[in-house]
């Protein structure tokens, strides 16, 4: 098994993106989140698998995640001139090693071939991880770089809970300048009433 690596999501032993993962994710029905186009449900599968991108470092997953994606998304009508992400916490990234959101986002804008740039910065520092639906409304604060130039963004998540952090996020994109800003997330928490 030279190269190859046992896949989050089903525990396989695998080469690249697990196909059989990505075909279960692709039957799923897409989510909704008011504001934010959702590729799949953050259910066990998904779970997992963002589990292994956040926690095991296992940063080839976001290949994945692009590609599910950019299959289950409504093809959008004009590319956008840019991709950028929320950023997690200083300190998230530091003790994972990585932002989770930045590495989906680099894999989706070299798909749609289009640049990534680190546009936001987070100017809270609590963490949404773990936090109530009720604490997360209140959600995380961003500052962004002039985006006068940059005309239409497409802003990416890795899962979205309430939506607050692409919220922030997009309010702070706008009043930097930001034409049409799209937000996008890899998966969505379901709402207390959808969970069994």
């Amino acid at each position: 098994m030279l190269f190859s690596y046992r896949c989050d999501g089903c525990s396989r032993h695998i080469r690249g993106v697990c196909a059989l993962c990505k075909h279960e994710m692709l039957q799923q029905e897409l989510p909704s989140v008011p504001g934010v186009i959702a590729a799949v449900s953050y259910d066990s599968t998904a779970r997992q698998l963002v589990h292994g991108l956040k926690f095991h470092n296992h940063r080839g997953i976001a290949a994945l995640f692009a590609e599910v994606m950019l299959e289950r998304l409504p093809p959008i009508l004009e590319l956008p001139n840019v991709v950028t992400w929320a950023p997690t916490s200083k300190h998230r990234a530091h003790e994972r090693g990585h932002d989770q959101a930045e590495l989906i986002a680099r894999a989706v804008s070299f798909r749609l071939g289009v640049p990534c740039r680190m546009l936001l910065r987070r100017t809270s520092s609590t963490s949404q991880t773990g936090q109530s639906r009720n604490a997360r409304l209140i959600g995380p604060t961003f500052v962004a770089r002039a985006c006068n130039s940059v005309g239409r963004v497409l802003l990416i998540d890795d899962v979205v809970t309430t939506g607050s952090t692409l919220g922030h996020a997009t309010t702070a994109l706008r009043e930097a300048g930001a034409i049409h800003v799209t937000c996008a997330a890899f998966a969505a928490t379901p709402a207390p009433s959808e969970r069994r």
